[in-house]
């Protein structure tokens, strides 16, 4: 699946869940690894707008939450 293709489809997974008034706490994304969790625990890229589980995301984004906290320890809670 192309990329456009797999935005295309968590963006109709948002959707769909949307319809079905599914409260925003409950909704869920699945990630490219295939891994489907709750939408608060996922990240989305700014730019790209793909959904990313924590390892994913660590990977596209190049840096794993340790190095950036590190990295920015006035910013990490």
């Amino acid at each position: 699946m192309t990329k456009q293709e797999f935005l295309s489809y968590q963006i109709r997974e948002t959707v769909n869940q949307s319809l079905a008034k599914v409260p925003v706490r409950l909704a869920t994304i699945t990630c490219r690894c295939g891994w489907t969790r709750g939408i608060m625990l996922m990240y989305q890229c700014l730019y790209c707008r793909e959904w990313f589980c924590q390892d994913c995301a660590e990977n596209h984004f190049g840096k794993t939450v340790a190095q950036y906290r590190e990295e920015n320890p006035q910013e990490s809670a």
